[in-house]
């Protein structure tokens, strides 16, 4: 008997068998095969990954009514149907007891099942509780284990539609709950069409009064999951939630919202807020949630954006000035703050005119804060950090990824008053740095601090041009608190555009005497900032006679050179840097600050010759590691001749 299989159509719809490849005179037994929601019974073993058929009642023809010599046939056929569904069900409900997995201690299985859990801490396993649905549907006993754990069902999803959510959080009685709402993710699934997002809203509301952790991905214009409609759900007491995300950013880039004051009123056991273009309410008094929390974290729309777009305002557009809150109110929110540890904020700042009246502002205190992170435009980011109160163990970072504010570099003060600012809370703790160093790639100077192995200041920047740049960086060095035996390194893709008096001026102050070890790392085009003068990689034209040696460390011991590479130089190129480094040795020696050790890692193998020179003049002081296995011994070879 012929066998036609029919996929993927809905039972609604008519099925036509009968054409030019299958004759009307043949008997048929014809198999309809489909894939439900997981919402639907039947359909659920189909989680499973198992090719299950379901058979439909009856089959309709779309040609006309079946003439009653068809009509046995079909009689047959639905007869056939109805048994093959009666054989499918009794699979489903027999146990094979001989089964070893049938033995195992339903405690070993709750905890293998616990492993297939997702987890509280990280988002990227937020998705792993279909693998317990599935579990569910593999047999009646599995069923009644995974059903009857409460623990198992503790991070809850909502992208499969209103009837599985509310079936998870019930699963879960009243233990602490991870809510996590993505609207991203509703889109991407096949049922979207059948998830009414405000349902969604309302049961997960439900549950408020064991909810741990709460996520709030959507829309905020989207007519079926408009953020702030679902924000209005959760009026009165989340006694238990602890980590509160509300994230609006995955429509418009600019568009924003707001969350009504009284959402965060009864929030007592608050830690942690993170808001993406989401703004909280600034008006004091400041909600009581806020006093307990830990971590706050506020992303707006890039600084670039002049207008903001709110769905509510008759014209949709709102100027930024008007929407950020001022200085004042921003210092007020978070001196509210007691408790907090970690601070980031990025473009969430008022805007700062140098040409206007400054209002009197104050400063927020934070004396249990461990970690800052500011980002945006580069005065916004220090304007604020200038009035932030923290301990000299915290770190500090101020990121300002967004275009120059001014070409002549007007914001770099503000940058050095916030510097100046935690330099002295490390004097003031009698606490030094223990390494510097200094970073130019993609366009964006980077500056970090360290004390021991811990980065204690972060600042990005793009670079300002000219005598603003020189000022900035000798108030950097100026009064920056450098340890004993402390390091200094320079990474750049770029040649420096300063010249050798200006870089002189900025390293030789007292501050820096104390470094003893200095890296010049890969990619740097030039010797910087052992010698200025000299630029290997482009040589340039008229280069001075009165090469001076870079010789402003007093303390210096230990020198890297990671940007050694002789690849493509010529003999007089190759000459001139050799001369340079020998004279670095000689000079220092005469003015009895010797050198300890130059050490010269990942040589190319045409830079041998080089090496061998060098280490043939001071054999003591030179070390070289090349990139190769026949350069190490070529290496090794020409030092032993040489000996």
């Amino acid at each position: 008997m012929p066998v036609v299989v029919i996929r993927d159509l809905p039972t609604c719809k008519p099925v036509t068998i009968f054409g030019p490849c299958f004759p009307a005179h043949w008997q048929y037994t014809v198999i309809y095969s489909t894939v439900r929601p997981l919402e639907q019974k039947k359909a659920d073993i189909l989680s499973l990954n198992i090719s299950v058929t379901t058979l439909p009642s009856s089959l309709g023809f779309a040609q006309a009514r079946p003439s009653d010599s068809v009509a046995p046939e079909v009689q047959q056929l639905n007869d056939e149907y109805r048994n093959l569904v009666a054989r499918m069900v009794a699979n489903r409900s027999r146990v094979n007891t001989m089964a070893p997995v049938f033995n195992l201690p339903d405690e070993l299985l709750l905890y293998v099942f616990s492993l297939l859990a997702p987890s509280r801490e990280y988002d990227s396993t937020r998705d792993a509780w279909q693998y317990l649905i599935r579990i569910t549907y593999v047999c009646s006993r599995w069923r009644k284990i995974a059903v009857g754990s409460p623990s198992l069902w503790t991070v809850v999803g909502c992208s499969f539609g209103s009837k599985l959510t509310e079936s998870m959080l019930s699963r879960s009685k009243t233990l602490p709950v991870n809510v996590v709402f993505d609207h991203a993710d509703i889109m991407r699934s096949s049922y979207v069409s059948r998830i009414d997002c405000r349902r969604l809203f309302e049961l997960i509301a439900k549950h408020k009064g064991h909810i741990k952790q709460l996520t709030l991905k959507a829309d905020v214009h989207s007519p079926g999951s408009r953020l702030e409609n679902a924000l209005l759900q959760f009026h009165g007491p989340l006694p238990l939630l602890e980590k509160f995300e509300v994230d609006g950013s995955l429509g418009e880039r600019n568009a924003i919202a707001y969350i009504p004051r009284k959402t965060f009123r009864d929030m007592p056991a608050l830690r942690e807020l993170v808001l993406r273009n989401v703004l909280p309410s600034v008006s004091l008094p400041a909600p009581p949630a806020f006093s307990n929390l830990v971590t706050f974290r506020i992303n707006m729309p890039s600084a670039s954006d002049d207008i903001f777009y709110h769905p509510t305002f008759p014209s949709g557009d709102l100027l930024r000035h008007r929407v950020l809150p001022t200085m004042n109110q921003l210092l007020d929110m978070l001196g509210t703050m007691h408790s907090l540890e970690y601070l980031s904020m990025d473009c969430a700042f008022p805007e700062v005119h140098l040409d206007a009246p400054h209002p009197e502002t104050h400063v927020a205190r934070l004396p249990r804060l461990s970690f800052l992170h500011l980002s945006g435009s580069m005065l916004e980011c220090a304007s604020l950090a200038e009035h932030l109160d923290f301990p000299h163990t915290a770190r500090m970072e101020l990121d300002g990824y967004e275009p120059v504010d001014f070409e002549d570099g007007r914001e770099l003060p503000f940058v050095n008053r916030v510097l100046e600012h935690h330099y002295a809370r490390q004097t003031s703790a009698s606490q030094a740095f223990g390494s510097v160093s200094i970073s130019h790639w993609d366009g964006f100077f980077e500056f970090y601090v360290s004390v021991a192995t811990q980065v204690i200041i972060y600042i990005r920047m793009r670079p300002v041009e000219g005598q603003p740049s020189v000022e900035f960086w000798r108030r950097v060095f100026a009064t920056i608190p450098m340890g004993k035996s402390a390091s200094f390194s320079w990474h750049s893709d770029e040649p420096v555009t300063l010249n050798p008096d200006d870089f002189e001026a900025i390293f030789s102050q007292p501050s820096l005497a104390t470094i003893s070890s200095v890296q010049i790392g890969e990619s740097c085009p030039s010797l910087h900032p052992i010698s200025p003068a000299l630029t290997y990689k482009e040589p340039p034209e008229g280069l001075s006679k009165n090469r001076r040696v870079f010789n402003v460390l007093p303390g210096l011991r230990n020198l890297t050179i990671s940007n050694m590479d002789c690849t493509g130089l010529d003999g007089g190129d190759i000459r001139k840097l050799h001369d340079e480094i020998a004279n670095i040795i000689r000079e220092r020696e005469s003015l009895g600050i010797p050198l300890r050790s130059v050490e010269f890692t990942d040589l190319s193998s045409p830079s041998l010759g080089f090496l061998w020179s060098l280490k043939h003049a001071f054999p003591d002081i030179i070390h070289g590691q090349v990139r190769s296995i026949g350069g190490y011994v070529l290496t090794a070879l020409l030092v032993r001749l040489q000996g």
